[in-house]
């Protein structure tokens, strides 16, 4: 009976390990790397610095903040015609100076539109949806990224650091935060988010620009696990010195609900393109967007706003405390 109970035991053991494996192995394998297939170019009329990009359906229209970059110009919001590129309208009311950042709707807001704030004065611009500007809120944090949660209900927002926080929608106040993690380590500098709810057939995603790259980031936004990514590196955008410091870096996604495609673009770049992602075969196996992922991971950034510093072995990035939500 003690054998034969033994023997159970190791079989159980080992149907157990065996399970963690598989367990571990499908984690592993669920996610996925996506091909970048340009359906169209356009013109990228100004050249502006890119801040926020967001397609609205209801007046099929791509709305974009421009921040103040290079020294001399002005931040606004503009309309563009996505047949074109042309602009429709610009705003700079409201604005005062700021420089913009994300903007985002949130549909349980009345329509109306939010555009951040980068560093002084924090403050959360509010638009009705005719973008006339409304007024301001306190905002607590440096805006980045700021994108609508999945369920319509609150705001998704990141600071430079790792954290992608969750925003109550009329006050702006932290509600909770999670790291972006991807290979068991941070990615910080999570520039111009997209929220899309069902993203490939797989459910609700969040996407984002890792800033001073071409990468592009998907993240379970429960979890802020990363489930896949791609890279903008095959268009026809040629880079300029300074990308890898945060200028002329790709920064701008809006995803077209109604075609299943996304426009993308980046500051001051010359063209907009709207793409169609097409999962590779093979999973992460040799995925050049993974890869690419994984070398900034382990490179140390210098770049306005994005506050990190490298560790020695085992390399690590870390985020200066000043950036961490809890310290607001």
């Amino acid at each position: 009976m003690f054998r034969q109970a033994t023997c159970a035991a190791v079989l159980l053991s080992a149907v157990v390990q065996r399970a963690s494996a598989v367990s571990t192995f499908r984690q592993v394998d669920s996610r996925r790397s996506y091909g970048v297939k340009v359906i169209r170019e356009l013109p990228h009329e100004d050249r502006p610095f890119t801040q926020g990009l967001e397609y609205d359906a209801k007046s099929n229209t791509l709305i974009e903040t421009s921040g103040s970059f290079p020294a001399g110009t002005q931040s606004y919001i503009r309309a563009i015609d996505p047949k074109s590129g042309a602009t429709l309208w610009k705003k700079q009311d409201g604005l005062n100076g700021s420089f913009i950042e994300g903007i985002a709707q949130v549909r349980g807001s009345n329509g109306h539109w939010f555009a951040s704030v980068y560093q002084e004065p924090r403050k959360t611009l509010e638009y009705d949806e005719n973008f006339n500007y409304l007024r301001n809120h306190p905002y607590y944090f440096d805006g980045w990224g700021l994108a609508r949660s999945h369920d319509n209900k609150a705001f998704l927002a990141t600071n430079g650091s790792s954290y992608v926080m969750t925003l109550d929608p009329n006050t702006f106040e932290l509600l909770h935060s999670k790291v972006a993690m991807c290979h068991g380590k941070p990615v910080p500098g999570l520039n111009e988010l997209e929220s899309v709810e069902n993203f490939q057939g797989k459910g609700p995603a969040l996407l984002g620009n890792v800033y001073t790259s071409r990468v592009v980031l998907v993240l379970d936004p429960k979890t802020m696990e990363c489930t896949g990514a791609f890279h903008l590196e095959g268009l026809s955008e040629p880079y300029e010195q300074g990308e890898g410091q945060g200028y002329h870096v790709a920064n701008g996604i809006a995803y077209n609900q109604v075609d299943d495609t996304f426009f993308v673009t980046g500051k001051n770049w010359n063209k907009m393109f709207e793409v169609k992602l097409e999962e590779e075969v093979g999973g992460i196996a040799g995925s050049s967007a993974f890869t690419k992922l994984a070398e900034w991971q382990e490179s140390t950034h210098v770049a306005p706003g994005l506050g990190l510093f490298q560790l020695g072995a085992p390399r690590a990035i870390r985020t200066a405390a000043a950036q961490r939500p809890e310290a607001y």
